[in-house]
């Protein structure tokens, strides 16, 4: 698996992943489907027939200034809810008391260091990654492979240009009426014992892999993004798992699916728990506008799907040109 999935995976932990039509526009990107987007329309048990109504939509965390306004459509969709829903509560995630616990626990136990928990081999390519950079990797020997990996990740798209003050995050927040209510479907903390959980040794390999190939990939599949190109997304996101699938080592396939599962399989399903939830919370009435990483929105045992099984009908939303 090279860095563009592990990339894609782990910063959706912090909703980082794919978003809209909207960016294409503004960026000038042309698009062989103008009409499509990252945003669905959840109909079934509970909503509509005057009642609720809920959105899912597709977010990306990191940013640049010109994807915004976004396209009428879901700038309407977004401003009518009276209720937005993120994977976290960015609020509670900018918190620096709660930003100082998840540094903390993303380092080793006293006593503990890098070379004790990965290999030689791991241990010399992240030197490598972090000479490019500037970084003394004697700085980083008491940190956990997660952070590590995360904070390579962000080192890699800010020098793209890209910010969290500028990820549609940071803009339904700024953007959102006063009385609109925030909610969330997982908490920090479920997400950093998630991590914690994570082979230290499987991710932080396979993020090195191709290492230098990751600013050209990250760029194809933000294009992709922008255009809200479903297949190509798809394509970029899980082809190599599928080929893990393949894979003869019997050990590193199961690696991978674990890893996979971990990111995605049982995190899509709170997600869905989640949503159910809310459908069914209070009156019965307003409007829902969940945001979610894209790559939740996507490919089999998606959060799509699962609403799909429990009888709703979730349909792409068409923008106008």
């Amino acid at each position: 698996m090279k860095l563009k999935q592990l990339w894609n995976w782990l910063c959706a932990l912090f909703v980082l992943v794919l978003g809209n039509q909207a960016a294409a526009q503004q960026a000038g990107v042309v698009c062989e489907d103008p009409g499509s987007s990252m945003l669905w329309e959840v109909q079934g048990p509970g909503l509509g027939a005057g009642k609720a109504r809920l959105h899912l939509f597709g977010s990306i965390h990191l940013g640049k200034p010109d994807f915004y306004p976004l396209h009428p459509t879901i700038e309407a969709t977004f401003r009518a809810a009276d209720h937005l829903v993120f994977e976290i509560d960015p609020l509670a995630a900018a918190d620096p008391q709660v930003a100082l616990r998840m540094q903390l626990r993303g380092m080793l136990p006293t006593g503990q260091t890098l070379n004790q928990v990965v290999s030689p081999e791991a241990l010399k390519n992240l030197e490598g990654v972090l000479d490019r950079y500037g970084i003394p990797l004697d700085n980083l020997m008491t940190m956990k492979p997660w952070l590590l990996t995360l904070m390579l990740a962000n080192v890699q798209a800010s020098a793209l240009g890209y910010s969290a003050q500028h990820g549609l995050e940071s803009y339904f927040i700024a953007q959102k009426a006063p009385a609109t209510e925030i909610d969330e479907l997982e908490s920090i903390d479920q997400q950093v014992d998630m991590l914690d959980r994570l082979d230290p040794e499987l991710l932080l390999g396979y993020s090195l892999q191709d290492f230098d190939d990751g600013a050209a990939e990250m760029e194809a599949l933000i294009g992709a993004w922008r255009c809200a190109d479903k297949p190509a997304l798809s394509e970029q996101l899980f082809s190599e798992m599928r080929a893990v699938e393949q894979n003869p080592d019997a050990d590193e396939r199961a690696g991978m699916e674990g890893l996979y599962k971990q990111l995605y399989t049982d995190r899509n399903k709170v997600m869905a728990d989640g949503i159910v939830r809310f459908i069914g919370s209070g009156s019965g009435s307003g409007d829902w506008f969940v945001v979610v990483g894209s790559a939740h929105l996507l490919g089999e045992g998606s959060v799509v799907e699962l609403l799909e099984e429990r009888g709703y009908t979730v349909s792409p939303v068409r923008l106008q040109p």
